[in-house]
């Protein structure tokens, strides 16, 4: 593998796909088929480059399928470092749209930082989480981040994936925890994750996710200004 950057760290996936899912539910609108209960267990070498991307094929413990496409489609200064955006998207069926999620983060000693957190859909428009929300994620998720390898597991050795967007050599790494065995290939050529394929075991099923295709010009879904949210409960901003 080559060195280790700023540019690129170690990032466990499954915390990123954690929070879109997570701020997904709160909306109300996670996918047909997605990643709750017991989800992929996936790792990966965020090693981010504007306008790249990957769009992943997964299949969950009923055999449901659904698509889900992530990238960097710009970055900026934040607090005296370079902060990346991020942008999921996936099918949201509530709405009868997509579901896109798009966050402002970076490398922060050694975990990652979530600055800023948009989502947008047919039934929200266009909201900014707040910043009591993005302080539970960066409490919750941002620090179970690791900027090194070792929250990996056990490294299997290099195999030749298959995929719809090519052969691509891999590292092997496994991971074993709670009673979820957790298998990913990673090849640090796709951008952002380095995630060519992930096969997860639990109590559940078994969960698969694997890359289908890569994105070289990519560039945010996300243009309107958004508003401020506020979650069940919660005065609006200004009360």
């Amino acid at each position: 593998m080559r060195p280790m950057s700023q540019r690129s760290w170690c990032l466990g996936t499954l915390a990123v796909l954690g929070v879109m899912i997570y701020m997904g539910s709160i909306a109300f609108a996670q996918p047909r088929g997605g990643m709750m209960g017991g989800g992929p267990m996936l790792s990966g070498l965020l090693h981010p480059k504007v306008g790249y991307g990957a769009v992943y094929e997964s299949v969950n413990g009923q055999g449901e399928t659904s698509r889900m496409s992530m990238a960097v489609v710009g970055k900026e200064e934040v607090q005296g470092t370079t902060g990346y955006w991020m942008e999921i998207s996936f099918a949201d069926p509530r709405s009868g749209g997509d579901m896109v999620m798009k966050y402002l983060l970076a490398p922060q000693g050694t975990s990652v930082h979530f600055y800023r957190v948009i989502m947008k859909n047919a039934a929200l428009g266009v909201v900014e989480m707040p910043e009591m929300m993005t302080d539970r994620i960066n409490q919750t998720v941002g620090q179970g981040l690791s900027t090194t390898l070792a929250g990996m597991g056990k490294n299997l050795g290099t195999e030749v994936i298959t995929t719809k967007a090519g052969p691509k050599k891999c590292t092997h790494w496994q991971r074993e925890n709670n009673g979820v065995t957790s298998d990913v290939w990673i090849n640090e050529d796709v951008y952002p994750t380095s995630l060519v394929k992930s096969v997860t075991k639990t109590a559940n099923g078994t969960h698969t996710m694997t890359l289908i295709e890569e994105l070289s010009n990519a560039t945010t879904k996300i243009i309107e200004q958004p508003k401020p949210f506020a979650m069940p409960g919660m005065r609006p901003p200004g009360n």
